[in-house]
């Protein structure tokens, strides 16, 4: 809290660059501790604090005042903000500068797009002036895009001076750095020389070493130094200098080169950001892996670096390996389980003449001791996986290691507020954190990563087990964890209690970053006996699971505990028995989903909770909805809504009434269904609630539709588009666009139904919605059916049927077999029968009748009218026999098959 005497102080500042300089020195930041802070850049940093970048308001509040340490300080942080506000950036003088207002003033160069000279030819068989590069026995893999990049930076057009490679151990830092300095190498007319410093301690040994490499004799009239100005002065030359990164006290000998010889460029290798002017860092990452969710066929995994890295020196150690569609999915899990880290891929790969792929994989947990034995003429830091991480791990200060190590404790990744609450233990205080933090970053052991406006760090797999193995010989391993799950636990309870709808789509995202570190913490608290605590954990992540199609796994957890905690509060169990029935809801399971809410609406009755019985009666009232017994959704429902009315809850009061409109409109009677949605976009628009209100103009524009009202239902699947593109929520724009596709398809306007659709379809893969992707592809397939493009709908369906598997949707799956049904009956009337015929079988494994009995039973009459009475009962029959694949591909071949007739 700011005393009356820094108040003062602080009226004085009559810039916002001017006070932003004063809050960072108090914090005791470098500009580049607050860059990475706030995810912003140094150079940006610097132009704020001169008054010549317009600060943002909302990265001031989400990114300054925390890393500021404001929070305390409503004042200052008022005095801030205004003086943003009131903020002009000012024309430097003498200057061609010009402000966009915040857009486009990085002085950053710009990335090339090629670079001929950079991949033409192999570093063994480069010629030119690079003679005293060193050769390598295997071939460099990869690193295309880096090689252009590097190349273009140094040369003649871009004139970077000193080029520093800093990244994590084992990336290949001196492999990618030799390429480079072959490839440039002819174009400096003192050629390209490369200088081990890899067994050099002492700094004042630096000079000596390039000197000696240079092949300079020794002279007693000159110092070092001055020899190697002599000799480079007034030489167009490159310098390669390997492994700088313990000797960062030479770094003033770089300086002292570059200006004296202004020919030379220096190429440095190093885990250690150089903290000297005109330095510039490029960051060498790890390979590029596959996403084993959307695995591409076997040869086109060989397009992905790592992979080809790994098969390459897997044929090498073992003649008789390839890579095949058996071993495909393997090699690319142990690939990405080293997080595509070139030096723990080469060592992997020269194991394979003892242990199968497989056997492998199945040591990514504890890869430390199993990557080891390199060849005997590597470099012994590079022999083993272990010494390479220990080369590093020596290079830094007490108080980085302990940091270090206990960053262990995060599962793929945290925030800078995660690791100040969980890491500041004795010896360490939360301030240390973010200094400590912006150290590991410099050595490079820590990884920076955005998304959207925020900032994540993360360890390497093989780092983060290095530091697990410190944590448990320090004695702090159960102490972190326990740490770690009581931050988690609090993380998702603030998610569950977020009221704006809007919110939970925000909140989505964020857990959907920490997913591993969630599931890290119920793992703990479930080993440690600390059911409660996993159960209370569980029941506030359910809504998450469901909203990410996570269930599965959900599920068996919330089941495990719920058997070995019987003795828990009333109060807990019902909430977890009601997220328990939600879940199995989702997954279509609706007996035990039924049997959980029963328990748990018995238990809030016990408790006199009318809030929590209202939920639990929705909850019963969609499960009796989706088994298709309606007489008991609409009591269930009722009862919910006269509960959230005696209580005055507004919300939950709208969002049955939109559930009883959903039940109205399925048993057609859309008057009915109507009244309730407009009694509830009613409430929405008193409560404000923008995403509300455009999901009930969604749904009476989809009654409007049925209603044939086109004109009525175009104008609010509009607004619907219109506020959803207000909000930013793209999703909803999606479902919107899908709502207007189909109404354009029902209209005969195919051409028009397929752009909404794919519109809908490209936004749902790019958010990564699997639930959502498959029913945009369902709409789209339709649409395409009837446009007669049927190879396409096969593809579409096809994708459709493999997200509807992996998400476990049968009861979905059903559903849209019977709608492809429907469109194709005039068409294939037999092979739409086979497709009622499928889903019929997927229902009964499901045990799930369909929803609308009475639309199922017009769809079956339509489809029996066009083949006699034998025919579509062997057809159905058939089509019982049948997987869902099967039955789309013989439904869709047999038009396409009829108009080839036709031709």
């Amino acid at each position: 809290m700011a005393t009356g005497a820094e108040r003062v102080y602080f009226d004085r500042f009559d810039t916002f660059g001017a006070l932003l300089r004063y809050l960072r020195r108090r914090r005791r930041l470098t500009q580049r501790a607050l860059a990475l802070a706030v995810g912003y850049s140094e150079a940006q940093i610097c132009r704020l604090e001169r008054n010549r970048r317009r600060p943002e308001l909302s990265a001031l509040v989400a990114q300054f005042v925390p890393a500021l340490g404001l929070q305390g300080e409503p004042e200052l942080t008022r005095c801030l903000l205004g003086l943003a506000t009131a903020a002009r950036p000012e024309r430097p003088p003498n200057s061609d500068y010009t402000d966009g207002w915040g857009q486009g003033h990085d002085t950053a160069a710009p990335v090339a797009t090629g670079h001929e000279r950079a991949t033409s030819q192999h570093p063994d068989h480069a010629t030119g002036r690079g003679a005293g590069l060193p050769s390598f026995l295997t071939s460099f893999v990869g690193r295309r895009r880096e090689l252009e990049e590097l190349c273009h930076l140094l040369s003649e057009e871009q004139g970077a001076r000193l080029l520093v490679l800093t990244g994590p151990p084992g990336t290949g830092k001196t492999r990618l750095a030799v390429h480079v300095a072959v490839q440039l190498a002819g174009q400096f007319a003192g050629g390209a020389t490369f200088v081990s410093l890899a067994a050099v301690r002492d700094p004042d040994l630096v000079a000596p070493t390039i000197k000696a490499t240079l092949h300079r004799p020794e002279s007693s009239r000159r110092s070092t130094v001055e020899e190697l100005i002599g000799v480079l002065s007034n030489r167009e030359a490159l310098l390669v200098l390997d492994n700088f990164e313990q000797l960062a006290a030479a770094a003033p000998l770089l300086a002292t080169l570059l200006t004296t010889c202004p020919r030379l460029r220096v190429l440095v290798t190093s885990r250690t950001v150089l903290h000297l002017h005109g330095a510039q860092h490029y960051l060498v990452l790890p390979l590029a892996v596959p996403d084993l969710a959307r695995l591409p066929p076997a040869e086109q995994l060989l397009e992905y670096d790592a992979v080809r890295l790994f098969v390459e020196r897997a044929t090498a150690a073992l003649p008789t390996f390839s890579l095949t569609d058996q071993n495909a999915r393997m090699v690319a899990a142990l690939c990405r389980g080293l997080d595509g880290l070139p030096l723990a891929i080469e060592l992997a790969a020269a194991r394979v003449n003892a242990l199968s792929v497989e056997q492998l994989a199945s040591y990514l947990d504890r890869a430390l001791p199993v990557l080891t034995a390199g060849s005997a003429d590597t470099d012994p830091r590079q022999r083993t996986l272990k010494a390479a991480l220990a080369w590093s791990y020596d290079l830094l200060e007490e108080g980085e290691r302990k940091l270090f190590d206990r960053l262990s404790v995060f599962a793929n990744g945290w925030t800078l507020e995660a690791a100040e609450a969980i890491c500041s233990m004795a010896p360490l205080t939360r301030g240390d954190i973010l200094p400590l933090l912006v150290q590991l970053v410099d050595h490079s052991v820590v990884l920076i990563e955005r998304h959207g406006g925020g900032v994540r760090y993360r360890l390497l797999e093989v780092l983060r087990q290095y530091g697990a193995e410190h944590t448990v010989r320090a004695g702090e391993a159960e102490e972190l964890r326990k740490r770690h799950a009581l931050w988690f636990r609090k993380l998702a309870e603030e998610a569950r209690t977020a009221t704006p709808r809007l919110q939970r789509t925000v909140w989505s995202a964020r857990l959907e970053l920490e997913y591993d570190n969630l599931w890290a913490a119920l793992h703990c608290l479930e080993a440690t006996g600390a059911f409660e605590q996993g159960l209370d954990l569980a029941s506030d992540l359910h809504w998450f699971w469901e909203l990410r199609g996570r269930v599965r796994e959900a599920r068996t957890y919330l089941a495990r505990l719920l058997a070995v905690s019987q003795g828990t509060s009333r109060e807990l169990r019902a909430r977890v028995l009601h997220a328990a029935a939600s879940l199995a809801r989702y997954a279509g399971d609706l007996a035990t989903a039924a049997t959980y809410a029963d328990e748990a609406i018995l238990l809030w009755r016990a408790l006199g909770d009318v809030r929590g019985l209202a939920i639990a009666l929705y909850t019963s009232g969609h499960i009796a909805h989706q088994r298709s017994d309606f007489s008991s959704a609409t009591v269930r429902y009722e009862e919910s809504l006269t509960c959230w009315r005696n209580v005055g809850d507004h919300a939950g009061t709208a969002r049955v009434l939109q559930r009883l409109g959903v039940l109205a409109q399925e048993q057609g009677n859309r008057e009915e269904a109507r009244q309730w949605y407009e009694q509830a976009l009613a409430l929405w628009q008193e409560l404000a609630d923008p995403l509300a209100i455009a999901t009930c103009y969604n749904s009476l524009g989809g009654i409007a539709q049925e209603q044939q009202q086109y004109e009525r239902a175009v104008f609010l699947y509009g607004e619907d588009l219109r506020l959803r593109r207000e909000l930013g929520d793209r999703l909803g724009m999606a479902c919107a666009l899908d709502g207007l596709g189909v109404l354009a398809r029902e209209q005969g306007d195919y051409g028009r139904a397929i752009a909404m659709g794919d519109e809908a379809v490209r936004i749902k893969r790019e958010l990564d919605e699997r639930e959502q992707l498959a029913y945009s592809l369902y709409t789209l397939c339709l649409a395409v059916c009837l446009r007669g493009d049927y190879e396409r709908a096969a593809s579409l369906a096809r994708e459709m049927i493999n997200i509807d598997r992996e998400l476990g949707s049968t009861v979905d799956m059903a559903r849209r077999l019977e709608g492809l049904a429907a469109v194709m009956a005039s068409s294939a009337p037999a092979p739409a029968a086979q497709l009622l015929g499928t889903a019929t079988a997927l229902r009964r494994v499901a045990g799930t009748p369909p929803r609308n009995p009475r639309h199922h039973e017009e769809l079956t009459t339509s489809i029996r009218s066009r083949l006699c009475p034998a025919a579509f009962a062997i057809a159905r029959s058939a089509g019982q026999m049948m997987t869902p694949e099967e039955a789309v591909a013989v439904t869709l071949a047999a038009p396409a098959r009829a108009m080839l007739l036709r031709s």
